[in-house]
């Protein structure tokens, strides 16, 4: 088969990442919040492994500067 007519047109491409997006947003929904709490939970330790264990502040992260 040639190579050239295996490939999606940027079309078709472009419709085949929507669908997937789709989906993957729907697989999203129908998780319960418990399983979402624990995938993010699971998210921040690797942040956290990555970072020496401890997240940098987010953009909307506002800290209490305290001065002695």
């Amino acid at each position: 088969m040639n190579k050239a007519s295996s490939k999606l047109s940027p079309a078709e491409e472009k419709e085949a990442w929507r669908r997937h997006h789709i989906e993957s947003l729907l697989e999203w929904a129908d998780l319960p919040l418990t399983k979402k709490i624990q995938m993010l939970e699971e998210m921040e330790q690797v942040a956290r492994s990555i970072h020496g264990g401890k997240l940098p502040p987010s953009p909307d992260e506002h800290e209490e500067r305290t001065t002695l």
